[in-house]
């Protein structure tokens, strides 16, 4: 009877002891998942919003030079004085049209992105009609008015156009006339159309407020849209005018959209991500996720508490091996190794990869005068435009100091990497606004192609390199493919 009580007591103590072990690492299970869930959502929402912020800058950048050219127009004084002669009866209007058209052409040429121009006098009449011809009845049409410094999307005559105007005065400031001018969609829509880890699905939307239009890029089309907005964009614009222009808003609309915008400083323009919720809020994954760590509970609780104890040591290491600390790119370490792997495996699928190697202009300038507080600052939004830039696959790191490098695999057709270096040359050029100073600043940049150029990861970066030493000793802030002439068996980089 007692061997039958105590063997009894030995079950009961062994199944109390199993359970208790399966609740313990049922609840270090949960709080490992939970953290690594929350950690992975907030990751990509904090990229998603960084890359909104960077692209909403490109845009806006592009919105004050078209105002520029815009503006440019305005300033010629003969023109301008011609234009009061006849308003006072000096001149016909055959006369002035015979001058003011030839120059307004002239000045057209120097900008791809106008599409035409319309000059008004204040009396009404049309003094140049120049570019795609746009009847000024139809753009009439379109707006009841046509107000000064005014930027809007236009469709006419199935044209897709940005519409700006810029006053024209005379030498007593008083208002004699109006340019409209219409610019192509060509450069704003590279950056709507520009595609990510989303793809088609995600939508990028640039909206004009006060008129409830919406242009909308998606990864293969460009569409202008009329309002009404829907529900959720018209909550933004309700933020928007209630002033509330500094916050960021993350939106589920009946749970199937995702939405963060950023305000442009042009007036009435936003910039708006639209992305699939289940990106973010995935509960199909979520609702696999538990029984999978009961299982793994179950099969490696030893594993998981010493894994648990290892993790955040072995994160911080690779960190410090593979990142760069001020920009948070990965490093020089990190794209040699990626880089050699990528040629071992462009041998074996008889695929092509370019190298694009670059260094800022002027950023020792930036240092000596501004201090390398400020030079840290410039290096982090520089990093920042460049990400912006880029798409999912392309690897982005920096090399040293000023240097940065990117590795394009995949190539089919080597144009991809020039045209890459074309619009990474427009994005920094472009402002920086460091502790209130407005900095510019330039890039030279260098491309080598894999396996044209070299056939090993050493041999791609230091060509790249002698490229882009070739466009600093011509002036900088351009771009070269690398040639045999620039090979001269100068010594490793």
């Amino acid at each position: 009877m007692k061997k039958t009580r105590l063997v009894s007591l030995h079950r009961r103590i062994m199944v109390f002891s199993l359970l208790g072990v399966l609740l313990t690492g049922l609840l270090v299970g949960i709080a490992t998942a939970i953290p690594l869930y929350q950690n992975a959502r907030s990751n990509l929402e904090e990229t998603t919003r960084v890359n909104t912020q960077a692209q909403g800058e490109i845009i806006n950048n592009l919105l004050g030079k078209y105002q520029g050219i815009a503006q440019q127009f305005t300033s010629r004084t003969e023109i301008r004085r011609r234009l009061e002669a006849y308003l006072q009866g000096q001149l016909t209007l055959e006369e002035l049209r015979a001058f003011t058209e030839p120059r307004l052409a002239d000045a057209m040429s120097l900008s791809t992105a106008v599409q035409g121009l319309l000059r008004l006098a204040e009396d009404g009449k049309v003094i140049a009609r120049l570019g795609d011809p746009i009847s000024p009845d139809a753009v009439r049409k379109k707006l009841q008015s046509v107000p000064d410094h005014h930027q809007q999307l236009i469709s006419i005559a199935d044209q897709q156009l940005l519409l700006i105007t810029a006053p024209i005065h005379n030498a007593q400031d008083a208002r004699i006339g109006q340019d409209i001018v219409f610019f192509n969609l060509k450069e704003i829509g590279e950056v709507l159309t520009c595609t990510d880890r989303f793809g088609a699905q995600a939508q990028q939307k640039l909206l004009h407020l006060a008129s409830d239009q919406q242009l909308v890029g998606t990864a293969n089309s460009l569409q202008l849209e009329l309002g009404p907005l829907s529900p959720a964009l018209s909550n933004i614009k309700q933020l928007l005018t209630q002033g509330e222009r500094d916050r960021q808003l993350l939106h589920k609309n009946g749970q199937q959209q995702v939405f963060f915008f950023t305000p442009l400083t042009a007036p009435h323009w936003t910039l708006v991500i639209q992305r699939p919720a289940d990106d973010f809020y995935n509960p199909a994954w979520a609702a696999l996720l538990w029984p999978g760590i009961t299982i793994l509970i179950m099969l490696l609780l030893s594993a998981l508490g010493l894994a648990r104890v290892l993790r955040p040591l072995i994160a911080d290491a690779t960190q410090q091996t593979l990142r760069d600390s001020l920009t948070g790119l990965v490093n020089r370490s990190f794209l040699e190794q990626k880089l050699e792997k990528a040629v071992a495996q462009a041998e074996r699928r008889n695929t092509r990869l370019c190298v694009i190697f670059m260094d800022l202009d002027h950023f020792k300038e930036v240092n000596d005068s501004l201090g390398h507080q400020a030079g840290d600052q410039l290096l982090q939004r520089v990093a920042q435009r460049l990400k912006g830039l880029m798409r999912e696959s392309d690897i982005l790191g920096r090399l040293s100091g000023d240097e940065f490098l990117i590795l394009l695999e995949n190539q089919k057709n080597p144009q991809v990497a020039e045209q890459l270096a074309k619009r990474i040359i427009h994005s920094l050029t472009q402002p920086f606004l460091i502790n209130q100073q407005s900095i510019i600043i330039g890039v030279s940049l260098g491309i080598s192609h894999y396996p044209q150029d070299a056939d090993n990861a050493r041999d791609l970066i230091r060509k790249a390199d002698l490229a882009m030493y070739q466009v600093k000793q011509k002036g900088r802030n351009t771009w070269q493919s690398f040639t045999k002439e620039l090979d001269d068996g100068g010594t490793d980089i």
